[in-house]
């Protein structure tokens, strides 16, 4: 069976290599480089949340929101 990733997952799977191959050669500098690292390593871990938790987190985030605004 062949399961799909999720978009978070992807995204900082490629936000990752960027980061990476920005060190590597020095593209970018390394405060830009190390965010960059940080925000793919946050989208990986909620890629891989399962969906029960996720949706409880998507709760938890909507009444922050509602109760900042």
């Amino acid at each position: 069976m062949k399961k799909k990733m999720k978009r978070e997952t992807t995204i900082g799977l490629a936000c990752l290599a960027i980061s990476l191959t920005s060190t590597r050669f020095d593209l970018i500098p390394m405060f830009i480089s190390g965010a960059l690292m940080g925000c793919a390593m946050l989208l990986i871990i909620l890629g891989f949340l399962p969906e029960k938790t996720r949706a409880s987190l998507t709760q938890w985030k909507a009444g922050l929101l509602h109760h900042a605004g």
